[in-house]
């Protein structure tokens, strides 16, 4: 729920394309969410290899994704990323480092990574990647894989 939410309002800030990768297992997932917006919307998981979707990541504006494979090819290839951690492992053991990362981490006692916000996740994306209320034809590339 809080993906279709969180791409609802993408939609609504950006003009981007969203692209979603992942695993095969998560391609059912990601074309429900992307159902309402098939005209911006291009799903590729199970499609692509981890050097395609390296390359595929590293032309992107912009990240969005749990912490996964895909989520540390974009902190390596330094595209901007927001990343959502749940609250298994000790903050920061898996932390991507960098200017052009936010880390989305749920602190409090007994939150998990359903009480991170699409809305919360919206600012994040709006620090890294402003709107100019021209949009861009670029992508930003989701990855939905143990989705909240």
């Amino acid at each position: 729920a809080h993906w279709l939410t969180l791409v609802g309002q993408l939609h609504e800030v950006y003009r981007h394309r969203l692209v979603f990768i992942g695993a095969a297992a998560d391609f059912a997932l990601s074309d429900a969410i992307a159902r309402n917006w098939q005209s911006r919307c291009v799903n590729l998981c199970g499609v692509l290899p981890v050097r395609q979707s390296a390359a595929l990541i590293s032309a992107a504006d912009l990240f969005i994704g749990n912490d996964s494979g895909p989520m540390h090819l974009a902190a390596a290839t330094g595209t901007p990323l927001v990343a959502v951690f749940a609250n298994l492992a000790r903050p920061g053991i898996w932390f991507p480092p960098g200017e052009h990362v936010r880390v989305l981490y749920p602190h409090g006692p007994g939150e998990t990574i359903s009480s991170i916000s699409p809305s919360t996740v919206l600012e994040a994306v709006a620090s890294l990647l402003p709107t100019d209320g021209l949009g861009s034809a670029r992508a930003l590339r989701l990855d939905c894989a143990g989705s909240a």
